[in-house]
């Protein structure tokens, strides 16, 4: 689904690019030190996935989720032996089944995580639980999302943020991005600014993005922009902590239109995690057109790129993968980087530095 919805929106803009008739808005290039080259270890070559829509580590398991597939959609693959060692999830409309689910896991909880039911606007949570001598996941009922008076525009993005309160993309404003909900997902206020200093009228097709939390912070990237926002709640109140580009940003702004420079437009964020220090971005360093005629002839493009933070801001590293991955997550000690391939759905690993060399 995040696929479909990037690909048809990219393809109107970059067909409609030859009429733009704005100057390109570039950003400087970042500086992340020397590049780290990384080689990977294929785990399990048989993930059971179709176009999943979720990865990321809960307790002692990696959980997998792909809403296509039907019944028994999440798959928990063990951290010890790379197996498939439960599955869970119900397709329906009942109290405890879903159509369509989004995850947003909030790393370093417990082994809880919840899942947005896209046709129902609801929220559902599952639990990690015994069963034998394997494991599965117990869903409780679901909970119904308040739209509020500007309905989120992307309702498969809603992320936590503190301990109680919710952030979902509502693009309703230059300084009113985001939706706050309270922990009973009911609407009480906006926040946050757009990743660009234009105001656009098709923010919702185009700003859509990765959102993340874990550890006391909570993270925006666009998907079409090398961007990344960090926030937390303060004393009540959603604050930025800080924000960076940690690219060239370039794009076009043409009567209030956003598109993309088919020339010199590069790079797609794919994925984020969060580990006890860091902050990690996927990305893909293609041109925008090179990522889309790829998308288009039937392949699921990964990247190559990660981008490490600290939970402060500081940029801290460039990993060069050797495998071109879609997904990743990351392990509790910040030593292990896992990822799913984009095309077979192996799981792989790559050992992560016990430390970085300082940015000079």
């Amino acid at each position: 689904m995040r696929n479909l919805i990037y690909l048809l929106a990219t393809g109107w803009c970059l067909w409609g690019m030859a009429s733009c008739g704005s100057q390109t808005q570039p950003t400087g290039q970042a500086d992340f030190g020397m590049e780290i080259p990384l080689k990977h270890t294929v785990r399990n070559s048989d993930i059971f996935a179709s176009y999943p829509e979720g990865f990321f580590r809960l307790d002692s398991v990696l959980v997998v989720l792909s809403p296509r597939i039907g019944d028994n959609f999440g798959r928990l693959i063990s951290l010890k032996t790379f197996q498939e060692i439960g599955k869970f999830g119900a397709k329906g409309k009942g109290p405890t089944e879903v159509i369509w689910t989004f995850p947003f896991a909030y790393t370093g909880s417990d082994s809880t995580f919840m899942a947005y039911d896209l046709p129902s606007r609801s929220v559902i949570s599952y639990t990690l639980v015994n069963r034998g001598d394997s494991l599965t996941m117990r869903a409780h009922d679901k909970q119904r999302v308040d739209q509020g008076d500007v309905p989120l525009q992307d309702n498969t993005k809603l992320c936590r943020i503190g301990d109680d309160h919710y952030m979902g993309q509502c693009f309703h404003a230059q300084d009113h991005f985001f939706s706050l909900l309270d922990k009973d997902f009911k609407q009480i206020g906006y926040f946050g600014n757009s990743p660009i200093p234009e105001s656009i009228t098709n923010a919702g097709d185009r700003l859509q993005g990765c959102m993340n939390a874990g550890y006391g912070i909570s993270i925006f990237t666009p998907y079409e922009l090398p961007y990344i926002g960090c926030y937390a709640m303060q004393d009540g109140k959603p604050v930025k902590l800080w924000e960076d580009d940690f690219a060239e940003k370039i794009y076009r702004v043409n009567n209030g239109v956003f598109s993309h420079d088919k020339d010199r437009g590069r790079g797609t964020t794919l994925y984020t995690a969060i580990s006890p220090r860091y902050i990690y971005v996927l990305w893909n360093d293609e041109t925008v057109l090179q990522y889309y005629e790829r998308s288009h002839k039937g392949g699921q493009p990964g990247g190559k790129v990660v981008f490490i933070y600290d939970h402060t801001g500081n940029r801290i590293a460039r990993l060069n993968l050797d495998e071109e991955i879609y997904l990743i997550t990351v392990s509790e000690d910040e030593r292990t980087l896992y990822g799913l391939t984009g095309s077979e759905y192996a799981l792989v690993t790559f050992d992560l530095p016990e430390t970085y060399p300082a940015i000079k």
